[in-house]
């Protein structure tokens, strides 16, 4: 997505609450991006600023390798729905998945969110052992438990709103 397609969604935002909102507006996200100020400042003003992050760009980089591995150990279908965005249907909430995935089970498609979880701007990542690379090889071998500890409050609430939409 370019600066300008990118901002061009970033101001489509504005007209409703969007599933990373939520943890903001509920005081679970991490306040150094997200409280129920900058949510409400965000929505107000007339400014879009389309820069991503270190963090997020890395993740919205490794996005696609981690939904294929996804699809591959679930063995299911996992469909691209970022550009989709699902509103619900009584309040102002409108949410983008990164990809739906359906349940090998029942059958039903599930909203997926792909994190690349870092606070302080990519300084520490090798030093977590939760999200260090020899941690990331060894979960996508097979070999290591997923550290769902790194998941954070925010993270939840915006999960929590995709299934709700």
């Amino acid at each position: 997505m370019t600066d300008a397609e990118r901002a061009e969604w970033l101001k489509g935002r504005k007209t409703s609450i969007g599933a990373s909102d939520v943890g903001g507006l509920l005081g679970l996200a991490d306040p150094r991006w997200s409280t129920p100020l900058s949510v409400w400042e965000s929505k107000i003003s007339d400014e879009v600023d389309p820069t991503v992050s270190g963090p997020a760009a890395m993740g919205l980089d490794l996005e696609p390798y981690i939904l294929a591995e996804l699809g591959k150990r679930l063995k299911t279908e996992i469909y691209d729905a970022s550009a989709e965005p699902v509103r619900h249907p009584t309040v102002p909430l409108a949410v983008n998945p990164d990809a739906m995935v359906k349940d090998p089970e029942s059958g039903e498609w599930c909203p997926c969110e792909v994190k690349f979880a870092t606070g302080d701007q990519l300084s520490s990542w090798t030093l977590d052992p939760a999200l260090g690379w020899n941690m990331l090889r060894s979960w996508l071998a097979g070999g290591a438990d997923f550290p769902a500890q790194t998941v954070i409050g925010g993270y939840y609430c915006q999960i929590q709103a995709q299934i709700l939409c």
